[in-house]
């Protein structure tokens, strides 16, 4: 939605420009691509990567409820709880492995909490949202190799992926693109408390 006002307001306010602008879907690691292989050319391509403004909004409020005085949230913000007695982060279950999820959307996180309150109520009261930003997560990505910060994974907003399947089926593709997954990862078990990696993202220093 927040891609579309921009062509509208692009066709209304700059129509050389906007008459050919529009919305097209990209895996994260297809941007990442394009802008790697940009870089170093005369005319470099500018790729940003913007959230929408109702999860700016909730990393602000989720700040503020954890105590922090915040007006701003300069990043992408990605949302992930904490719970047990020693606070360690929320694990589900993908397959044999347990990996850590951050979410791009507070509801898809809030339904993982939903699942467990039904399957471990004693966990669930322990449970607290939080959030930190993309930029912390890659940045923990690449400087660190440890086991903990590899179970580290990314689960897309929901009704995003959902459009970009509708889109990429519309086109007449028959495969999801580099990155897309065909539904969030759902617990096959009850989220379990995991101790914190010792490069646990904290939520950012610079929203203000």
């Amino acid at each position: 939605q927040d891609a579309q006002g921009l062509v509208t307001m692009l066709k209304t306010q700059k129509p050389d420009i906007g008459k050919n602008a529009r919305v097209v879907t990209l895996s994260m690691r297809q941007a990442y691509d394009i802008k790697t292989k940009n870089k170093d050319k005369a005319e470099t391509l500018v790729i940003e990567f913007q959230p929408t403004k109702q999860q700016v909004e909730a990393a602000v409020a989720v700040l503020k409820q954890n105590g922090q005085s915040v007006k701003e949230f300069n990043d992408i913000p990605l949302f992930y709880a904490t719970g047990g007695a020693d606070k360690g982060l929320l694990t589900i279950e993908q397959g044999k492995n347990k990996v850590i999820p951050f979410y791009f959307n507070k509801q898809d996180l809030q339904g993982m909490l939903d699942q467990l309150k039904q399957k471990d109520p004693k966990l669930s009261s322990t449970t607290t949202v939080q959030v930190t930003s993309l930029s912390q997560i890659v940045g923990a990505l690449l400087k660190d190799n440890s086991t903990g910060i590899q179970q580290i994974t990314l689960v897309p907003d929901r009704t995003s992926l959902e459009y970009a399947l509708q889109q990429q089926k519309a086109a007449g593709g028959n495969k999801p693109a580099a990155g897309a997954k065909p539904s969030a990862p759902a617990p096959a078990g009850a989220p379990a408390a995991a101790p914190a990696p010792q490069a646990q993202p904290s939520p950012p220093s610079k929203p203000k």
